[in-house]
């Protein structure tokens, strides 16, 4: 079954026609442009004329129509191979490497992102010069560092332009970075430089992330600087640090900065990183970025997926790469045992029926539930619900921003059986039914989720929070913030429950998950993945089996190029 053409794509399809085409462009040439414009739509990159799913976009033209179809217009289509400079301006659709087929824009993107990481993997700029094994070595012995990924992300910072440092939650990415960075600031003392002559930013796709990041570093910084200093002059989403909107990433700038540490970096698309890449690229500075991540989390809501494809062991990036794996944050060996088995099915697809025994075995740690409605996830939902809210009743605010942060519901969907709204209806109804609500939409106790950046007040998209009664009014309290009036505060949303990809970069003590239907298209592995994966201590899985098995069996796979030209 193809890809549904929308309306949209076909617009965008009979405009590249009419202003580029100088003959008559129809039938099933004119489909592969439209099968193109969706699958960019769709976040795709590019689309592969050698992949399987090409019968999904191309209107039923093999490969080798669509190569003689592509090579004999170039009015249409430009023909390049992985290692050509691909211009702005020219023919609309770029042919790489005589497989993967992109509108200019994106192959522009990836080409630069893919320019940029070559270079950092073939040559070293070290921010500290002359320093070797056993610079390292001493400075890790001052601190008491005996940790030789600490100290391979301390030297990849020091000498590569970009580094990259994955792992999932719970391995110590935030506190591993905390002490390379110790550990740096150790040698740059040893140097004889000045206080203050480094200067590093923390940044992420998102506020909530950026400021999670920094307070998770901040808290992992044993002692103050003493010569490197955090630089706060576009603190923030990397597209304030660059100074940018998301819709117009063509004035991105850099602040003189020497580190960046981008945080939660799955979630960054390919238009931010190149816009990133490039503005390092024109600041004329040596800065070195460290990409900090999980790639088999959820990806970016928009175009492409960049981690994943540069941690790809195709892609030949492991001189710049560090790798955790061992998870350091839960005292429950279930939990990563689980989030592994889901991100090995890859490679291992019938490890599925031992993941599936692991889920029905309803131990302590893990249960498994059929149906939303089950008796046994209801009450185990009413009981937190209401001790929150008696909680906050009493006026015990740190305690209630205690309860929201452990414990949370997490959905694939807005609505429908165990959607976000099925659960923040059926919890608002039961605490009615006890009277433990008042009037309008919001009560004390009520979690709440903010939805747009509100910068005047310190609040962020994604942050969450509860209602509590103060001077005898409603206030939303958010941690390490003053208490707000509730009506000074917009874009707030109930929160007994959110959507499994609100919950990136977050962690609960216990989680509630429940997946879509069998036939939703919302199924994946890294959907389920990112759901588990934000539990510490429990974990509470709702849905079907075999909507279980068909997500575990689909990974998300954004088609694009860059690992291809990364191997090159």
């Amino acid at each position: 079954m193809g890809i549904e053409i929308q309306r949209s794509d076909r617009m965008l399809a009979a405009a590249i026609v009419r202003r580029f085409a100088t003959e008559i462009v129809e039938g099933p040439s004119l489909d592969v442009v439209c099968g193109l414009a969706a699958m960019a739509r769709l976040d795709h990159v590019a689309v592969d004329v050698d992949g399987e799913d090409r019968a999904e976009w191309a209107g039923g033209q093999d490969a080798d129509e669509i190569r003689n179809f592509l090579g004999a217009r170039p009015d249409l289509c430009e023909i390049a191979t992985s290692a050509d400079v691909i211009a702005l301006v020219g023919a609309p659709l770029v042919f790489v490497g005589d497989r993967y087929l992109y509108l200019r824009r994106l192959a522009a993107a990836e080409e630069r992102i893919a320019h940029f990481l070559r270079d950092a993997r073939s040559t070293v700029q070290p921010l500290l010069v002359g320093l070797d094994t056993d610079a390292y070595t001493s400075a890790a012995a001052i601190l008491t560092i005996d940790l030789p990924h600490v100290m391979r992300i301390a030297e990849l910072m020091n000498e590569r332009s970009v580094s990259i440092l994955t792992g999932g939650p719970g391995t110590g990415k935030t506190w591993s970075t905390a002490r390379a960075l110790r550990l740096l600031d150790e040698l740059a003392v040893s140097k004889g430089l000045a206080a203050g002559s480094l200067r590093f930013a923390i940044t992420a796709p998102t506020a909530k992330a950026e400021r999670r990041a920094s307070e998770s570093l901040a808290a992992s910084a044993t002692d103050s600087w003493r010569v490197l200093t955090q630089d706060t002059e576009r603190s923030g989403t990397l597209y304030g640090l660059l100074g940018v909107s998301p819709d117009n990433l063509s004035r991105a700038t850099l602040p003189a900065l020497d580190i960046i540490i981008v945080d939660e970096v799955s979630m960054a698309d390919l238009p931010v990183l190149d816009a990133l890449f490039a503005a390092n690229r024109a600041s004329g500075r040596n800065c070195h970025i460290v990409l900090v991540g999980d790639p088999d989390q959820l990806a970016s809501v928009n175009v492409g997926a960049v981690l994943a494809d540069v941690v790809d062991d195709a892609a030949d990036m492991e001189s710049l790469i560090t790798r955790l794996s061992v998870v350091q944050r839960t005292k429950n060996d279930a939990l990563p045992i689980l989030a592994g088995a889901i991100r090995s099915m890859r490679q291992h697809p019938e490890a599925v029926e031992g993941m599936i025994s692991q889920l029905r075995s309803a131990t302590s740690n893990i249960s498994f539930f059929d149906l939303p409605s089950e008796d046994a996830v209801h009450q185990r939902v009413f009981q937190h619900a209401r001790r929150l809210v008696r909680t906050a009743q009493r006026g015990d605010v740190v305690l209630a921003l205690l309860l929201t942060r452990s414990f949370t519901i997490l959905a694939a969907t807005h609505r429908g059986s165990g959607s976000v709204r099925y659960w923040n209806e059926l919890v608002r109804a039961h605490l009615d039914e006890l009277r433990l609500t008042s009037p309008g939409q919001f009560s004390i106790g009520q979690p709440v989720l903010v939805t747009r950046n509100q910068k005047h007040l310190g609040i962020f998209n994604g942050d969450l929070g509860v209602v509590v009664m103060h001077d005898e009014a409603l206030h939303a309290a958010f941690a390490n913030r003053p208490l707000l009036p509730l009506a000074a505060v917009g874009y707030l949303v109930p929160a007994w429950a959110m959507t499994i990809h609100k919950s990136q970069g977050s962690e609960y003590r216990e989680v509630v998950t429940c997946l879509p239907g069998e036939e939703s298209p919302l199924l994946s592995a890294e959907l389920i993945y990112t759901a588990v994966t934000r539990a510490i201590r429990k974990l509470t899985v709702v849905g079907s089996e075999l909507a279980l098995r068909r997500a575990v069996a689909k990974r998300i796979s954004r088609v694009s190029g860059l690992t291809y030209r990364l191997k090159q």
